[in-house]
């Protein structure tokens, strides 16, 4: 049964139970009811109730500091990813950087080489070549 809906039960016999002892008093013989005895169990159900309450709040606050704990590594985990990753990219960049570098200076010889062979074709054209006189 649920916690609330018992605690309403309850509440609403500990108000009938009133209402009688109001009226009546007592039974047809006059004797005394026996509603002391069920106020006791309702009183004592009322207490239980409130000890399982007590626990169910205790455990909540412990599952919020759980809870709490977790995202505090979480947060620290999630920096230090941050950390690693401005890293990486940083070296990558350099990397990046110098691979650039390299493939211009690869280039520049290339090209280097290309005009030094365009210029030695141009000789050796011009040296295979017969002249106009001759």
């Amino acid at each position: 049964m649920d916690v609330e809906a018992e605690i309403l039960q309850l509440k609403l016999r500990t108000a009938d139970l009133e209402t009688a002892t109001r009226c009546g008093g007592g039974d047809e013989h006059g004797q005394r009811c026996p509603h002391g005895a069920i106020l006791a169990e309702i009183s004592l159900r009322l207490h239980s109730l409130q000890a399982d309450l007590t626990a169910t709040a205790i455990g909540i606050i412990e599952a919020r500091a759980d809870v709490a704990d977790i995202k505090i590594d979480l947060d620290r985990d999630l920096a230090a990813l941050g950390i690693e990753h401005a890293g990486l990219r940083a070296q990558l960049h350099e990397n990046a950087k110098a691979a650039r570098s390299d493939l211009a200076k690869r280039f520049d010889s290339l090209r280097c080489e290309m005009i030094e062979l365009g210029l030695r074709l141009d000789r050796l054209d011009d040296d295979e070549v017969p002249g106009p006189g001759g």
